[in-house]
């Protein structure tokens, strides 16, 4: 769930200390360490902003199918719905920007699920040295007295300036993971949409030349893959990658679809088809706001 944005808080130290010990003779030198375990199982949602954010979410349920999680509605400071993507909630988020600025449509932040509770998140990132905002509190009651809700804990500077890095503790996550569960299920029962939709396979941020996004991730989701050393993946869900090219963004999303050719065809009667290649097709630009959408096979 996107959140208030939380500014003017303070930066501690960055980085780890690594420890060196010298000595002659031949002393044999001490094992590495074992990496530590992620801290975060999956990224749990990302969103886009929008002044046309309702419009967006109506396009993605209706037109393209793709089942909501929860409806457009208001939440205080903000308003938003999300829609699956089979592996991973994608929310479209409105909410007032400053006086004389206007609401741009743009990927604007990635909700990672911690592996415990905000307690045990807080205290394996004082741990490693890495510095984060103060948990941010949003919690209201159902309709029928359940108290639900959920904790945000920003890691600001890791990603583009504007882009949010956060994790997510939704306090009901058993609930939570109930509902993505469900519409999950009733994307792939109505065979992914006309787009044939089967899951996001990675979100692509470009970092414009930063080390700290690589050395930050390393530490809460683990190793890079083996064959990509700039792609994170995590234990289920979309993979992170990870381009020092470019201007600092969230450049693209990657969905993985049952078929290229079925994708073209619905994405070209509709008059919505971007570029197009063999290996991969674009939801046309302007059909989404200027929103950066690849499918692949």
């Amino acid at each position: 769930m996107w959140f208030r944005t939380c500014n003017g808080f303070a930066l501690g130290a960055t980085g780890a200390c690594l420890l060196f010990s010298t000595s002659c003779g031949s002393q044999r030198a001490a094992p590495a360490a074992e990496p530590a375990a992620p801290v975060a199982t999956k990224v749990e949602h990302f969103f886009a902003t929008s002044a046309h954010a309702e419009e967006l979410f109506h396009f993605f349920r209706d037109t393209l199918e793709l089942p909501q999680v929860w409806p457009y509605q208001a939440f205080g400071g903000f308003a938003s719905g999300g829609i699956t993507l089979g592996n991973v909630v994608f929310e479209l988020v409105k909410f007032a920007p400053a006086e004389g600025d206007v609401l741009a449509t743009e990927f604007a932040g990635i909700a990672l699920e911690p592996v415990g509770t905000t307690d045990a998140l807080l205290l394996e990132l004082k741990q490693r040295g890495i510095p984060h905002a103060p948990p941010d509190s949003t919690t209201f009651r159902t309709d029928s007295g359940f108290e639900v809700g959920w904790v945000n804990t920003v890691v600001p500077g890791i990603l583009p300036e504007g882009i949010m890095f956060f994790f997510c503790d939704y306090l009901a996550r058993d609930q939570v993971t109930e509902g993505r569960r469900s519409a999950s299920e009733a994307l792939a029962a109505k065979g992914g949409g006309p787009l044939g939709v089967l899951a996001v396979h990675e979100i692509v941020v470009t970092t414009g030349g930063s080390n700290k996004a690589f050395e930050v991730l390393r530490s809460v989701a683990g190793p890079p893959a083996r064959d990509h050393a700039n792609v994170f993946p995590f234990a289920s869900g979309p993979a992170l990658r990870l381009q020092d090219a470019g201007a600092r963004a969230v450049e693209e999303v990657i969905v993985q679809v049952q078929s290229l050719d079925r994708a073209r065809q619905f994405l070209g009667r509709r008059g919505m088809l971007g570029a197009s290649t063999a290996a991969s097709v674009t939801i046309a630009p302007a059909a989404i706001k200027g929103l950066q959408i690849r499918l692949v096979e």
